[in-house]
């Protein structure tokens, strides 16, 4: 059986399911190869980035300049229940002084089964790599996934650093967080399950 690559249309039209699913549209900048670029601000959103395909030092020109640094690596494949992707990141990213954690990419990573201890700085999520070693878009099954996991992962976020910081209801009695049921309310590090 030949594998097909996805085309434009199978992008739009999984665009279409995507933005119905999570309310919001998830525009990639065109077809060839598809990244997702993960920044450490858990309010910040994530951008879809393309590249050329097989282009000589296209994929790591692309991932120095949407990282920010001289030396990046990935991640081991991991696998979605649509199929694999895996992420880059700075190298050193962790040596430095003032880092900021990638806690989005932290718990994705343990959603998927990989016990990362911490991630620093901007990643850039791809799929696998081609026979020649060439690294992959990622595809659409697996963009679709990953973007309502980290639509569901920020969203997770917002609701645990909303109760955090809400006044009790009766000031000096304890009272509710204000947002609702708190006993969905988990410490982000202790996310386990799938989004």
């Amino acid at each position: 059986m030949t594998q097909q690559f996805p085309t434009d249309k199978d992008f739009t039209d999984l665009l279409e399911i995507g933005r119905k699913i999570i309310g919001r549209p998830v525009a990639p900048a065109g077809s060839q190869h598809w990244a997702i670029v993960v920044p450490p601000d858990v309010t910040a959103e994530y951008r879809v980035i393309k590249w050329p395909y097989q282009q000589d030092g296209a994929t790591l020109a692309v991932l120095h300049r949407e990282i920010g640094c001289d030396c990046v690596d990935a991640s081991p494949r991991m696998q979605t229940p649509h199929g694999q992707f895996e992420f880059w990141c700075d190298d050193v990213g962790l040596l430095a002084e003032d880092y900021q954690h990638n806690d989005r990419m932290i718990v994705l990573a343990r959603v998927v089964g990989y016990p990362v201890r911490d991630i620093a700085g901007t990643v850039v999520l791809t799929g696998g790599t081609d026979p020649a070693g060439h690294t992959l878009g990622l595809s659409p099954e697996v963009f679709a996934w990953l973007t309502v996991a980290l639509e569901q992962i920020t969203d997770r976020f917002a609701k645990h650093t909303a109760a955090k910081t809400a006044t009790p209801a009766y000031e000096g009695e304890g009272g509710s967080s204000g947002c609702g049921d708190d006993s969905e309310l988990v410490d982000p590090a202790e996310w386990s399950e799938r989004p």
